[in-house]
């Protein structure tokens, strides 16, 4: 069915964002103390100042590692066994009926919708 369909890709989508959303807020809190790739630059704590800090070659590995990505995810979606989320087939080593299993599942999808908060948060604040 065609909703069914629709309510997968906003599963999908909505996981891609919350994982993301944990690496930035990790990222964000991090890199104002951790720079192992920049030893002795100075580069801004303010995130908007800072990416246009980076130099050319890092928005080149930037681009390439969030289209390898997206590359993973087209094709484990071409997986007959595929479910939302699942880019290294972890499906097919879990039992979804699994209580253990659908607990992890809902706290990543919580987890996710918190860091997407959190970021949307510490990106307003410092805009302003």
């Amino acid at each position: 069915k065609k909703g069914d369909a629709a309510l997968v890709g906003y599963r999908e989508a909505e996981l891609k964002h919350g994982r993301m959303a944990m690496m930035a807020a990790l990222g964000y809190f991090v890199q104002c103390v951790y720079h192992p790739l920049y030893k002795g630059a100075s580069m801004s704590n303010n995130p908007f100042e800072a990416a246009s800090q980076v130099p050319a070659l890092g928005w080149v590995q930037i681009v390439a590692f969030a289209s390898f990505m997206e590359l993973m995810g087209i094709l484990a979606k071409k997986r007959p066994e595929y479910m939302p989320g699942d880019l290294i087939g972890s499906s097919e080593w879990v039992d979804n009926s699994d209580e253990g299993w659908l607990d992890y599942q809902n706290k990543e999808l919580n987890n996710g919708r918190l860091a997407m908060l959190a970021m949307a948060g510490l990106m307003a604040q410092q805009a302003m």
